[in-house]
């Protein structure tokens, strides 16, 4: 008579438990190694079936991140608003103006950590991609999609928005957190990709960037 697939499972269990502790006292890397592999695609099922008590068991550990984060934006936002009436402060109230914003969502804007997401090296007048660079673990940009893009919006603004015989380069574009930053010099132009304020020194260093390379 064939055992059922209950009996064998109960059978093996405990032979298999036994199994994995002696593994582990023999190399502590193999098991994780061959479990890795499934373990994304369990998580995400998981999620999918229980994901309240995903969140419960979670929420230790990304409440605290939060926490701190959040705190940290804060205490940021604190400084800018005590400085708000020093050579800093003023400085912010005329940018607040050039970018048609409030004060207040400008402090936000600069206390939003800056990072660069992609940088794109365009040829000006062909609008081909020269060259490339992106952060490492975040969503990847069709770069030829976004050399498309900007060449047709550099191509609208000096048709259709600069004045006649006044020709000006477009410096950056602008969505949510994120933005554009637009460096045009000699036969090209840099588009770097970034969320948050970039800080002066950020703007220099790319200015010297692409002096070295025209």
């Amino acid at each position: 008579m064939k055992n059922c697939p209950e009996e064998v499972a109960k059978a093996l269990a405990q032979e298999i438990a036994i199994a994995l502790r002696e593994q582990r006292k023999l190399d502590q890397n193999a098991i994780a190694n061959a479990l890795a592999p499934e373990m994304g695609k369990a998580i995400k099922e998981q999620i999918r079936l229980e994901s309240d008590a995903m969140v419960d068991a979670l929420y230790p550990v990304i409440g605290n991140t939060i926490s701190k984060y959040l705190a940290e934006a804060v205490q940021n936002i604190n400084d800018k608003v005590a400085n708000a009436f020093s050579v800093e402060g003023v400085a912010r109230k005329i940018k607040a103006k050039v970018k048609g914003v409030s004060e207040a969502e400008l402090i936000l804007q600069e206390s939003i950590p800056f990072a660069v997401q992609a940088i794109f090296l365009i040829h000006k007048n062909s609008g081909l991609v020269i060259s490339e660079v992106q952060a490492s673990g975040s969503y990847s940009l069709e770069s030829e999609m976004v050399a498309g893009m900007l060449t047709a919006i550099r191509s609208f603004v000096n048709d259709c928005i600069v004045q006649i015989n006044n020709y000006s380069e477009l410096n950056e574009i602008e969505y949510g957190n994120s933005k554009i930053i637009l460096e045009v010099a000699g036969y090209c132009y840099f588009a770097v990709v970034t969320k948050g304020e970039p800080s002066p020194e950020f703007i220099t260093k790319m200015r010297q960037t692409m002096g070295i390379i025209v």
